[in-house]
């Protein structure tokens, strides 16, 4: 804001050359936003209900409620643990593999050289 108060992008009455000093209080006693009708929300709502895109609430239910929603949430529950599940069980399949591959390799080399990068991994975990 600037130092009348107005954003940097707005209209400042103070700025425009044109206006007399009765037409610039007037602009300053301009309401900054319009309060809507109180019963514009009841036409909107009665609007959508009448294209089908808002369902009416009766007295005392609440919408979501119910056995089928129940049924719903427990579906979606139980398909969420078998897709966590099915993910846990592929990724140790594949670290299990990983390692497995990564020891055969180490393995298929010189015992020399096997023994050499124990020693070395050994000390490196003492000196940690």
């Amino acid at each position: 804001m600037n130092e009348g108060g107005y954003p940097p992008s707005g209209f400042d009455p103070e700025e425009e050359e044109d206006l007399t000093a009765e037409e610039r209080e007037a602009l300053r006693a301009l309401p900054r936003e319009m309060i809507p009708p109180a019963a514009l929300e009841d036409r909107v709502a009665s609007a959508l209900r009448a294209d089908g895109l808002l369902r009416s609430v009766q007295p005392g239910r609440r919408i979501g409620t119910g056995p089928r929603r129940a049924y719903a949430w427990a579906g979606a529950a139980a398909a969420a643990i078998a897709l966590f599940a099915s993910g846990m069980v592929v990724g140790q399949r594949s670290v299990t593999r990983s390692v497995a591959e990564a020891m055969a390799e180490r393995l298929a080399g010189d015992p020399v050289a096997q023994a050499a990068q124990v020693q070395e991994a050994g000390s490196d975990y003492v000196r940690a």
